[in-house]
């Protein structure tokens, strides 16, 4: 199941990049693509490590689950990440 959520993006958002861009212009959409995704990565990266540091003894309760702040920052971030999924049948 996963692995259908990881192509869809990592292929399915180059692709709708390549669609959106216009003829020559595909070069740069792309880099600005890259360098913007990667550089998110990074301040999530870090500010992820941050907040692991700094909640780590918080835990969270929703009925009777209860869950430790690293299982919830990775649903949540999980979620967030397959929303993008969401936009991709809309390009075409």
């Amino acid at each position: 199941g996963c692995w259908i959520g990881y192509a869809g993006l990592n292929i399915g958002l180059p692709a709708m990049t390549i669609k959106l861009a216009a003829g020559e212009e595909t070069a740069p959409y792309f880099s600005c693509y890259f360098a913007l995704c990667n550089l998110f990565l990074a301040i999530g990266t870090f500010l992820g490590g941050l907040m692991l540091d700094h909640y780590s003894e918080v835990t969270f309760s929703l009925g009777s689950w209860s869950f430790s702040f690293v299982v919830a920052l990775f649903g949540v971030c999980g979620v967030l990440r397959m929303l993008v999924l969401w936009a991709l049948p809309k390009v075409r």
